[in-house]
């Protein structure tokens, strides 16, 4: 059934149609930690669904820029088919039939750079690929740096994607771990007009790099009490982007949390003390979160 939906192409041109498309191709994916079917696919059905990607691509003007956080249905469109063909160029790297389209994967991201996509993520995972770890994180990170909402979500794509590669290869995922670790310890301090919308971007990102074990907890558990607290007082006061951080980080928090029951491991102390922090405050939109 969910062969024959993918392969039946992108469909109706909404958000939604498109996101619940690429998520799907995902979730069935070996990339995905989640209990969906995996599909195997063959080169020529991928390079009909690849023909179907590279029309929708020509048929978005060239000065609809890429807008993360917008709801311009063409921007979004262009985010969400860079994730799927940054996501194909990864899965081709362990996969023959996939490897087989590499070449028009590629072309189809050059297409993407040509509508305004960055382009980070996908040249990181392809450093990532010819064995240079240190340098693929590296670059990612600087775009993070940077403070550019309309690269931030590359980072996050570029580390699942070169995390999906040191797998294939038994490498060390230690060091992209380290690296959200950091990226989340400055949230703390940084911008908090950034901030508030980075931690959308982390969810995903944090369920997928620490999904195989719980060895990290107890550090995930500080750096979110430490934000939560950062924010509450400018939060508490009313100012909206100390209050969507607050919210953004909690739900954040929730999505972890529910991630760490899933696996069927335990709460440890810290994280425990962290989530009854969080209900303490006492605000009603952190509270009902965890209801």
């Amino acid at each position: 059934m969910y062969k024959d939906y993918i392969s039946g192409g992108l469909g109706n041109p909404s958000n939604g149609n498109v996101f619940q498309y690429i998520n799907l191709f995902y979730l069935t994916s070996p990339m995905s930690n989640d209990k969906y079917t995996r599909i195997k696919w063959d080169a020529g059905c991928l390079t009909d669904i690849l023909n179907g990607v590279a029309d929708r691509i020509n048929k978005i003007k060239n000065d609809s820029g890429i807008e993360i956080w917008g709801f311009d249905t063409k921007k979004l469109q262009k985010r969400y088919l860079n994730e799927f063909t940054v996501m194909l160029y990864a899965l081709g790297q362990g996969d023959l039939e996939i490897a087989k389209t590499l070449p028009m994967i590629e072309k189809i991201t050059g297409l993407l750079n040509e509508k305004g996509i960055n382009g980070s993520a996908f040249e990181s995972i392809k450093t990532a690929v010819s064995g240079d770890y240190m340098e693929a994180i590296g670059k990612l990170k600087d775009a993070f740096w940077s403070n550019d909402e309309k690269v931030i979500s590359e980072v996050s794509l570029g580390l699942q994607g070169v995390l999906y590669i040191l797998k294939l290869n038994n490498g060390n995922t230690d060091v992209i771990k380290d690296t959200v670790l950091e990226i989340m310890q400055t949230l703390q301090y940084s911008d908090i007009k950034y901030v508030k919308s980075i931690w959308n971007i982390l969810k995903q990102l944090i369920r997928r790099v620490f999904n195989e074990d719980d060895i990290y907890q107890a550090k995930l558990a500080e750096i979110f009490e430490k934000c939560m607290r950062s924010y509450s007082y400018q939060g508490k006061k009313g100012d909206k982007y100390y209050f969507e951080a607050m919210y953004n980080c909690n739900m954040t928090l929730k999505s972890y949390h529910d991630q760490i029951i899933e696996n069927d491991f335990s709460l440890n102390a810290e994280m425990k003390k962290t989530i009854n922090y969080v209900k303490s405050m006492g605000i009603f939109e952190l509270l009902t979160i965890w209801e």
